[in-house]
């Protein structure tokens, strides 16, 4: 039977209280009380059909639980997702790198340059169906810009030029992108050397906000949940307190020994890192499905 993540934890929460259901009623009926002079009347109960009912519902619970632990450990999540239209992406990028030349039109440096022309090799391969993975992500930008064991004329460039263009306009555009990217390759031409920082910053990127399993994203949160707490109590703290001094004694004072705006803006971070955190487990816990025979 199919299955999403959350589907198999709520029907292992519906699970645990039908077996909740059946200890309850064996702790009533397991034992009866009747007088010397009465006739006994036991309450229907058989200790090997609860044994059996316990016995199917905790199996089934095992093996959703064995099957939503593999999801998690399986399954990967962008933390930047980099979707829409070209522009979308360009923009994405931009304001995560706060790097807004990289989507300048005509792109006018070689950073721009590099960014543009990966893309769109990306996205158009994306968009022809010829692959069933999906290239346009952070990670696969990474590796194609850094031309890990020559990628760049060994896969992406193979792939890239199977493509049917949609005109002659886009078939002249990508005949152009393949001749830069086999210049960007010619060390004599420099390029490679000249997008150095840009790659650096690709690679920043992809650590902090590549794709990571599931259940790393929910260590991630544990973690900013305990942040987020600790930059709220610090918010709390006033800048200026009164320890003692009552009662005639000269008054002592706690002064606040950081700068709370600084504090304040790590808070919002913290907030919104936490937030598309849970945004992105709750879209592929709807979205994806697994098999688990129960």
């Amino acid at each position: 039977m199919l299955y999403n993540s959350d589907t198999a934890n709520k029907t292992i929460k519906n699970l645990q209280a039908e077996i909740d259901l059946i200890l309850n009623n064996e702790n009533r009926n397991r034992t009866y009380t009747c007088g010397v002079s009465e006739t006994p009347h036991a309450p229907e109960y058989s200790f090997s059909n609860t044994q059996e009912r316990l016995t199917r519902l905790r199996g089934k619970i095992a093996k959703l639980r064995h099957a939503v632990n593999r999801f998690n450990l399986t399954t990967k999540i962008e933390l930047l997702p980099l979707t829409g239209s070209e522009e979308d992406v360009l923009n994405t990028l931009a304001s995560a790198l706060e790097m807004p030349s990289i989507r300048s039109r005509p792109a006018t440096t070689p950073d721009a340059m590099l960014i543009q022309n990966a893309v769109k090799i990306l996205m158009r391969i994306d968009a022809s169906g010829i692959s069933d993975d999906v290239y346009t992500t952070i990670s696969t930008l990474y590796g194609l810009i850094s031309n890990w064991h020559d990628s760049i004329r060994k896969y992406y460039l193979p792939m890239f030029e199977k493509i049917e263009p949609a005109d002659n306009e886009e078939a002249e555009e990508n005949k152009a992108i393949s001749r830069w990217f086999l210049e960007y390759l010619n060390q004599d031409s420099g390029l490679f050397a000249a997008t150095t920082d840009i790659r650096e910053s690709i690679a920043r990127l992809e650590m902090e906000k590549g794709a990571v399993t599931v259940d790393e994203a929910l260590h991630r949160m544990s973690v900013l949940h305990r942040e987020k707490q600790r930059l709220y109590e610090m918010i709390q703290i006033p800048e200026m307190t009164r320890a003692r001094g009552y009662g005639g004694r000269e008054a002592d004072f706690v002064y606040r020994n950081f700068d709370s705006c600084e504090v304040e803006r790590e808070y919002d971070r913290v907030s919104q890192a936490l937030m598309g955190l849970q945004q992105s487990i709750n879209i592929v816990n709807l979205m994806k499905t697994f098999e688990v025979d129960i």
